[in-house]
């Protein structure tokens, strides 16, 4: 089987989590044995380069890109939906399925056929516009949360849980020199995902060193504070694994990129990560967590904002 998988205007050259999130989903669905043709933008000046970006992010990811030039350009986006769709349209007539997550392009994709599949990633009101436009297509959700919302808002929608794929990249040689034990963060500093939280751990436990990995602002200078900055997945994974403990001090509200609260539609790729790489680690005692994590089996677990439960 071939599969079309058109991204949400992923950009391949972009250091973020949606990144991630949409090519280890590829490689997941590429291990049931299908091939995956990606459909994500590439910058306009990297296209010879393609196939590097890609390594660059994990050099085992398993399938097959179809760029799309991107330019800083008003109306960009749209021209990635309309060039997708006539993508997809041709990918059909070859007997391919068209998989996406891609919300506004699915709406354009429905007026051609029903018998495609949709990835939500949230409740926000352009997903429940496709919701209400796509009412006879398979859904997949990355969260019970998600399934939650449509169920008390919407009827007569199919629709399964798909959490997010993960996948640890090779880890390489990367260390961190470091006096006495390591405690790590991975990931940004959006509002609710507790960086200013582990800030003050971190005056707390002078004993202890606190890595924090990600584009993260070095808005404090501590003896026992390392910031890395971005990193590729190989050097990640190093960290991950060499650490004596990890940490994931969620808030009871947490912000994605533009701003919207995803406190209950989570599908947290950094604690499946976390999972994967066999260390210890401490995260929020959350309902989105407890819905997949054993507290004091998994991991263990404390309050959001409880300084002293997580010192202890």
């Amino acid at each position: 089987m071939n599969i079309l998988y058109v991204s949400s205007y992923s950009n391949l050259a972009a250091k973020r989590a949606n990144v991630t999130n949409v090519v280890y989903m590829c490689d997941a669905i590429s291990k049931q044995g299908v091939t995956i043709w990606l459909v994500a933008f590439i910058p306009w000046n990297k296209l010879l380069v393609s196939k590097s970006l890609v390594t660059q992010i994990d050099p085992e990811l398993n399938f097959k890109l179809i760029p799309i030039p991107y330019i800083n350009l008003k109306g960009i986006y749209l021209l990635f939906d309309l060039l997708s769709v006539l993508l997809a349209a041709s990918a059909i007539l070859s007997g391919f399925k068209v998989y996406t997550r891609n919300c506004r392009f699915s709406r354009y994709l429905y007026n051609i056929t029903q018998n495609f599949f949709i990835e939500i990633h949230d409740f926000s009101q352009s997903t429940q516009h496709c919701l209400k436009t796509c009412k006879n297509v398979t859904y997949f959700s990355i969260s019970k949360g998600i399934i939650s919302s449509i169920e008390n808002k919407l009827s007569s929608r199919t629709i399964y849980l798909l959490t997010d794929a993960s996948k640890l990249a090779k880890p390489s040689g990367y260390t961190i020199q470091a006096a006495g034990p390591t405690v790590t963060y991975v990931g940004s500093s959006n509002p609710g995902k507790g960086l200013e939280f582990i800030l003050s751990l971190a005056e707390a436990l002078k004993d202890l060193t606190f890595v924090l990995v990600g584009d993260v602002p070095r808005s404090k200078k501590l003896p026992n504070l390392i910031y890395t900055g971005y990193l590729h997945k190989q050097d990640i994974s190093a960290i991950m694994q060499s650490s004596d403990i990890l940490l994931a001090p969620y808030q009871s509200q947490v912000f994605d990129n533009v701003g919207n609260d995803i406190s209950n539609y989570m599908s947290p790729l950094k604690i499946f990560e976390y999972m994967e790489s066999n260390t210890p680690f401490i995260c929020t005692r959350a309902q989105f967590l407890q819905n997949f994590l054993h507290e004091n089996e998994h991991c263990l677990m404390a309050e959001p904002s409880d300084t002293s439960e997580w010192i202890e």
